[in-house]
C-alpha cells in the first residue's frame, strides 16, 4: 500500500461526484443528443464506479498506531538525551510526522515528531508497518 493511497482515493470520488453533478445538470443535453436510455445507462456506470471508489477507501486505513514504550529525542539539548514514553504514537495515512498519544502531562505538550524511536539509544526508528492500521469508523 502507498503512502496517501486513501487521501488520493478520495479525490478521485470528488473529481468523480463534480462530473456525475454535471451530467446532471446537463441532463437535457445529453438526452437531446443520443436518449434517455442511453443517459440513464452513463449515469448509473458512473454511480457504479464511485460506489466501487467508495468500498474501496473504506477498506483502506486513516493510520497506524503504535502503543507501548518508546523514546523521543528531548528537544534542545546536547548531548541529545532520549525521554521515555509509555502511550501511544500515532501516524495518519498521509503524514510523516508522529504524534503523540499519553496521559503523561510532559509527553502530551510535545506535539508531532518524525522520529520515534524503539531503543534508548535512539538508534532505531518506528515504522509505520510496526503500528497497527487503524481504520475509520463507519457512520
Amino acid at each position: 500500500m502507498t503512502i496517501a493511497q486513501r487521501k488520493n482515493t478520495k479525490t478521485d470520488i470528488d473529481s468523480i461526484d463534480r462530473a456525475l453533478n454535471l451530467l446532471v445538470w446537463k441532463k437535457d443535453v445529453f438526452i437531446r443528443e443520443s436518449s434517455e436510455k442511453e443517459y440513464e445507462k452513463a449515469i448509473g456506470y458512473v454511480k457504479s464506479i464511485m460506489s466501487k471508489l467508495e468500498d474501496k477507501c473504506e477498506k483502506l486505513p486513516i493510520g497506524h498506531r503504535y502503543t507501548g514504550t518508546f523514546y523521543l529525542r528531548k528537544p534542545y539539548t546536547i548531548p541529545y538525551e532520549a525521554i521515555k514514553i509509555k502511550g501511544a504514537a500515532f501516524l495518519r495515512e498521509d503524514l510523516v510526522s508522529w504524534t503523540i498519544e499519553s496521559d503523561d502531562e510532559y509527553a502530551k505538550n510535545l506535539g508531532c515528531f518524525r522520529s520515534v524511536y524503539k531503543d534508548k539509544k535512539m538508534q532505531t526508528t518506528l515504522v509505520r508497518e510496526d503500528g497497527v492500521a487503524v481504520f475509520a469508523v463507519k457512520k
